[in-house]
């Protein structure tokens, strides 16, 4: 990556963290749990090899991390921080974020009935299949998981437009200009619940 991406890529992270603290964050449906812990792919092998250590706590992906502790939501269940993948931490957090942020989505302005666990748990994996290969570019750390990730479908962005652009942007973090989004002009959940009562067919 070169220095144009890495500054792209911060600034994706920036807007993450941006829609979840003052978006999703005070409007998260207390009755939400975080996805269950998985073993990331070092444990996952008979024989672990060492992975790339990496101190996530001193890069930009401190954020991810962070609201993925504050959410309670947990990386590999062997809790072995240094012989852990770091890409599957990433995945993990991220995947609890996009879980989270469209629980919260379709209960501040979905109509519809819940959204099948199963399906809700594939958009999730959607979105972190997305946000971990950028990643594992960025400090060229192999995972084996990810590697071998088959995207599923993702949540319609005309339902779920945070999670939807969250998904669409990490999909391609190439571009160099600013995110121009109609999103951008909203102040909460409630706006964009009006934003989409008005696109919506009478």
């Amino acid at each position: 990556m070169n220095t144009t991406d890495i500054l792209t890529v911060n600034q994706l992270l920036g807007r993450l963290v941006y829609f979840h603290v003052l978006f999703i964050d005070p409007a998260l449906p207390t009755s939400w749990t975080p996805p269950p812990s998985t073993t990331c792919c070092h444990h996952d092998r008979r024989e672990p090899q060492p992975p790339t250590r990496i101190d996530l706590r001193a890069t930009p992906w401190a954020a991810l991390t962070q609201i993925n502790d504050s959410l309670g939501g947990g990386a590999c269940r062997e809790n072995d921080s240094d012989r852990c993948c770091p890409a599957c931490r990433i995945h993990a957090c991220a995947a609890a974020v996009a879980d989270c942020w469209i629980v919260t989505e379709h209960h501040a302005y979905c109509d519809d009935p819940l959204i099948h666990d199963d399906t809700r748990r594939a958009w999730s994996d959607t979105v972190a299949d997305r946000i971990t290969p950028v990643f594992s570019r960025l400090y060229q750390t192999p995972c084996a998981r990810s590697a071998n990730a088959h995207t599923a479908s993702q949540p319609p962005a005309g339902q779920f437009p945070l999670t939807g652009e969250l998904a669409a942007l990490w999909s391609e973090t190439s571009r160099a200009t600013p995110v121009i989004s109609w999103l951008n002009h909203c102040a909460g959940l409630g706006d964009i619940a009006h934003r989409l009562r008005q696109r919506s067919p009478l």
